[in-house]
């Protein structure tokens, strides 16, 4: 049996127990049931599909994740990446491997096997995969090769295809997030990145995204002699002498135009710069190396798109064109090796364009790539169970390199005639670089 109380006991007790009145009119809070997974929206077909819906292996890192495991650049994302490396030698310097297959570790002579997508814009580089901040992102994708129907080329083992998120005229927000650290034995890191959403009419929206970061380095330059013991580098050691920058924006803006068509467009400005080198001498200690020239690396890259989208009732168009840019300069130590290299090929096998002595010598790269994409895509729709997508793709990409060594005042040494012959015949010849090589040989063993 229930008691049923009257009018004046139900005012009565809602007067001197009115927090239980309240909770009792509350509703209980929805259970999330842990047997069901939440939907994820992909674009591994080109087309926004529930994951679940996918009918192939695909790995999608949300917003959320990223923000959660502190995820900043791709060092940090293919270790949450299954069936994902980076071949890396110092922070920025990227070769991405996917299912165990790569071409090499940073050879710029060979097509990637890996492409690298933001959002409808192809990056690929044939060496050396851009580094994109993972601020802001929507989500990363990680599709397994082969991708050449969907992403075109260099996506044989498989494609990275970061998602940006886009702008939003539904309202006002921002986030802004301070990052301090330090490395034990090392020196401080840092880092503030920040984005906002801010719209400007019923149908434009504009979103912005700046961060600037240090990581302090932790490797000690130790005084020490070169290979051959003519001199050391008591001019350049240093503590913690390698750290890595990164900085950057991007800025995209969303028109409506209609119901039915849209216009995306981005600019995107990106530089990481490395000061030293990450390498380690056992013998020397820990984290500690001697080196004899101030290791550096300066990546930057921008780049601009429009994306062009229209509901034909029947299937969406897709129109995309962009322009990428890059430059990498770098340049490290070489003293040792050309030492030894002097030593063993000068003097005991008798090449004297080998034989420069004990001077000291630097490796350089200079490189830059301009990359132009257009891409005209038209996608079914409908919940017909025949889908299908039709599109033409068209790039246009220029790659150039200028790489080699330098040995101050070689022209002093033994071997200099002969380098001195090699730029004439450099000059002269315009035939590939093995008959150039060819003609050296030539000289050096049948003319010294």
């Amino acid at each position: 049996m229930m008691d049923q109380k009257t009018p004046l006991a139900a005012a009565i007790f809602a007067t001197l127990y009115p927090a239980a009145q309240g909770l009792a009119q509350q509703q209980p809070p929805p259970v999330r049931d842990p047997t069901r997974l939440e939907p994820v929206t992909v674009t591994a077909t080109r087309r926004s599909e529930n994951l679940q819906d996918v009918a192939q292996s695909v790995t999608a890192l949300s917003t959320e994740f990223l923000e959660k495991q502190a995820l900043t650049n791709m060092y940090d994302l293919v270790g949450a990446l299954p069936s994902v490396n980076s071949v890396s030698y110092i922070p920025g310097q990227n070769t991405i491997v996917m299912r165990g297959i790569a071409t090499g570790t940073g050879e710029f002579r060979i097509d990637s096997l890996v492409s690298v997508y933001l959002d409808d814009q192809p990056m690929t580089a044939i060496s050396q995969q851009p580094d994109v901040r993972l601020i802001d992102i929507e989500r990363v994708e990680a599709l397994p090769g082969p991708q050449g129907t969907l992403f075109g080329s260099s996506s044989e083992a498989g494609t990275l295809h970061y998602v940006t998120n886009k702008p939003d005229v539904s309202g006002f927000s921002a986030q802004m997030d301070v990052e301090g650290s330090h490395t034990k034995g090392g020196s401080e890191s840092y880092d503030a990145s920040g984005w906002v959403n801010m719209p400007v009419s019923d149908s434009l929206a504009v979103r912005a995204v700046g961060f600037f970061s240090r990581e302090g380095g932790f490797v000690d330059n130790i005084l020490g002699p070169t290979l051959m013991g003519d001199a050391t580098n008591a001019d350049i050691a240093d503590k913690n002498q390698n750290s890595y920058k990164q900085s950057g924006g991007r800025l995209e803006g969303l028109w409506t135009i209609n119901p039915n068509w849209k216009l995306l467009a981005t600019g995107i400005y990106q530089q990481s710069k490395t000061n030293g080198i990450w390498d380690t001498d056992p013998a020397l200690g820990k984290n500690k190396i001697t080196r004899f020239f101030d290791d550096w690396r300066d990546d930057k890259w921008w780049t601009t798109s429009a994306t062009l989208t229209g509901d034909l009732n029947f299937a969406e168009l897709s129109l995309t064109a962009s322009y990428f840019k890059r430059k990498v300069n770098y340049e490290f130590d070489n003293t040792n090796y050309n030492q030894w290299r002097s030593a063993y090929y000068g003097q005991y096998v008798g090449l004297p364009l080998y034989d420069t002595g004990t001077l000291h010598a630097v490796q350089f790269n200079f490189q830059k790539q301009n990359r132009w994409a257009y891409e005209a895509r038209l996608t079914s729709k409908g919940d017909s169970k025949l889908s299908w997508m039709a599109g033409a793709f068209y790039e246009d990409v220029y790659d150039w390199w200028d790489y080699g060594g330098i040995v101050r005042d070689v022209w002093l040494t033994v071997s200099g005639p002969v380098q001195i012959l090699r730029q004439q015949i450099r000059t002269e010849h315009t035939g590939s670089a093995a008959v150039i090589r060819d003609r050296v040989d030539q000289i050096v063993l049948g003319h010294w």
